[in-house]
């Protein structure tokens, strides 16, 4: 439709195709409007079929975001974010192609390069005397429900020569409650080979008090949405104080997700 889709005719037979194929792909006889989501779906298909040439063309690289301890007014650990170098489009965002490789089955195989770039990242700090002792890497929900992910875990560490101590996982919250009782199964066997859990985005899922006691984690991650508030709001700073107040109470490390002011 001219003028929300385009004005000009290069651009409306653009998106006349995904629609048309959309249709072919439905049942055909039938009519349907181009829609914002089949540029998505395209832009996923594309990701799809780049993912294992670009791991194996070293494509992806991680960045870390390090995390400054206040009491002791020092950085001692960091948080590996992945980014990728990709053509379409360009240096496209994690929260676009991770998603899209969770749903094409890439996001075993994504993981497990992080975790291995991670460790061998913190064994060459280890080497150099770096002040950075430990290393967060964010696993996924479909990965966190293997029974497979601690032995893959053990074997990364042990191919590293890499103390478990020095690698924390971070799982989401949402994850944790829509499948709880697979979750803390494979949490428990992860304690066993001593590996730290971080709970990421605390305070956005409606039942995490019911199932916070349950849980062996070691640290919670306040979402940066009350971060963002908190110098500002009051309530934003009454939440955050009483997570806080909350983890104290569970002999629980605390994360803010996002500080960027001094207040």
């Amino acid at each position: 439709m001219a003028p929300e889709d385009g004005s000009d005719c290069h651009t409306l037979l653009l998106r006349a195709e995904p629609a048309l194929r959309h249709v072919k792909n439905h049942g055909k006889n039938n009519i349907a409007l181009y829609h914002l989501f089949f540029h998505h779906q395209d832009l996923e298909c594309q990701l799809a079929m780049s993912f294992r040439s670009a791991l194996q063309n070293g494509k992806f690289y991680l960045c870390y975001q390090l995390k400054f301890n206040l009491t002791e007014h020092s950085i001692a650990s960091d948080e590996a974010l992945i980014r990728w170098n990709s053509p379409v489009p360009d240096n496209v965002s994690p929260v676009v192609f991770t998603p899209a490789a969770e749903k094409n089955g890439i996001i075993f195989e994504l993981t497990k390069w992080i975790l291995e770039e991670a460790c061998r990242q913190m064994k060459q700090w280890n080497q150099s005397g770096h002040p950075i002792k430990r290393v967060a890497v964010n696993i996924s929900a479909p990965l966190f429900l293997s029974d497979s992910l601690p032995e893959m875990i053990s074997k990364i560490l042990y191919d590293y020569q890499l103390p478990a101590h020095q690698l924390e996982l971070e799982i989401t919250e949402t994850a944790i409650i829509e499948y709880f009782d697979k979750e803390l199964h494979v949490i428990h066997l992860l304690k066993k080979v001593e590996i730290s859990i971080l709970l990421n985005d605390f305070g956005t899922g409606v039942s995490s008090l019911i199932y916070l006691k349950k849980l062996s984690i070691d640290t919670l991650k306040i979402d940066k949405s009350f971060i963002d508030g908190v110098h500002t709001s009051f309530e934003y700073k009454a939440l955050v104080k009483m997570i806080i107040q909350l983890a104290k109470l569970f002999k629980l490390s605390v994360v803010a997700e996002g500080v960027e002011k001094k207040e």
